[in-house]
């Protein structure tokens, strides 16, 4: 740590008070990102308030309990999760901002890059939606252009007609507990596009507070897994002291509160498969479990030092399962699509392996060997997981 800041100056860094510039800076950050988080609910409430869905009752709380990791999870384990983070957070970008010399450009400019290529990454695949082709090829009587819209992403005013009554007897059947048969899971489908087609394709506000919210929800993991990540880069020595230990404590506790946005994706997911025709993004929510996993390693071995013994051992494991499991949703892709499957799978894989090193790569950044450092690590990634996906790929094209 040369060129960044002595032992001594960092252990005082890390225990003095940031300055009000410092705070106002992460902690708006922080804050703000939570408030926009919440913009999907409200819009929400406000815009489908008023309408009811026989069994289901309101159907702002419907939607909001089908889809509770986009708005019911921002107001309840998302605020005590922000809570938690808020002072690790404010301590990170005061760390940060007291590096000097070239190690400070360093730091910013990388995880800066890395977060923002995080969350366009995630946004990227969210937005995307399932393929249609699943639907196509479970529903090959239906005419689909595109995956079935969620009720809350029509306009109200486009919700009307006899359309919309076949649409509600069909969930308030889901409601009741009776399981829809595949035929009638491909009318809810068909019924959907040509309600979303005679609206004029116009979204709902609570649709574009959705996309907003859905940006700021993500950074706010980001930071967490961020702020988890610098902290695990400082040497034991400095984490052992008492306000190590306290940052490391919060850290964990905030990473176990945010969790609970994969529960509340994986009863969505269950929900999900029971209404809609098509196939989950199996690909997409096994490296969200993967990467929460490698971060809660990380938390945990921020404040016990016996798992950070084996931090090497966890990180070949990890590696090499992200590799197995990627592989192996490659081989099964159907989807018209191989192509595009292959490219985010392996961006996905890439960005999973990258979980798992990011401390050392922080560490790395000190050093004056960073470029050769990055250099070979991107030349093993390169060679486990593109070689094995190029192959793939080509037994498809044949």
């Amino acid at each position: 740590m040369a060129d960044g800041m002595n032992e001594h100056r960092e252990i005082a860094v890390i225990e003095s008070q940031p300055s009000r510039g410092t705070r106002a800076l992460a902690a708006g950050s922080l804050w703000v990102c939570w408030v926009v988080s919440i913009f999907p609910v409200v819009a929400l409430v406000l815009e489908f308030g008023q309408r009811q869905i026989e069994d289901c009752g309101a159907e702002w709380w419907y939607n909001a309990t089908f889809y509770s990791h986009f708005f019911i999870y921002p107001v309840t384990f998302g605020l005590v999760s922000t809570v938690f983070l808020h002072r690790p957070w404010i301590r990170v970008v005061h760390y940060l901002r007291s590096l000097t010399g070239p190690a400070k450009t360093k730091h910013i400019i990388f995880i800066m890059s890395s977060m923002l290529v995080v969350v366009v990454f995630m946004c990227y695949v969210e937005f995307s939606r399932a393929p249609q082709g699943s639907a196509a090829v479970n529903c090959p009587s239906a005419n689909f252009t595109e995956p079935a819209r969620s009720l809350w992403d029509l306009a109200p005013d486009a919700m009307t007609g006899n359309e919309v009554k076949g649409v509600h007897t069909l969930i308030a059947m889901q409601c009741r507990g009776e399981p829809l048969t595949s035929d009638q899971k491909c009318e809810y489908g068909q019924k959907m596009a040509e309600l979303w087609e005679a609206g004029s394709r116009r979204y709902s506000y609570t649709e574009r507070a959705y996309r907003v919210g859905f940006v700021t929800m993500t950074s706010l993991f980001v930071f967490l897994f961020a702020a988890i990540a610098i902290v695990r880069s400082w040497k034991p020595k400095i984490r052992s002291r008492p306000e190590g230990k306290r940052i490391a404590g919060m850290l964990l506790l905030a990473l176990s509160f945010a969790t609970g946005w994969v529960f509340m994706r994986l009863l969505y997911l269950w929900e999900k498969s029971l209404l809609y025709p098509e196939d989950p993004q199996w690909a997409f929510d096994i490296l969200i479990l993967g990467i929460f996993f490698v971060f809660l390693l990380h938390a945990a071995a921020c404040r016990w030092s016996r798992i950070a013994r084996h931090d090497r051992i966890l990180q070949r494991i990890i590696s090499i399962s992200s590799i197995v499991v990627f592989y192996v949703i490659l081989s099964r892709e159907s989807s018209p699509s191989v192509t595009e499957g292959f490219v985010v799978i392996v961006v996905a894989c890439f960005l999973f392996s990258f979980a798992s090193s990011f401390p050392s790569f922080l560490k790395g950044l000190l050093n004056k060997g960073v470029l050769i450092t990055l250099v070979i690590v991107f030349a093993k990634w390169w060679r486990d997981a593109f070689v094995p996906w190029r192959e793939v790929l080509d037994e498809d094209d044949v």
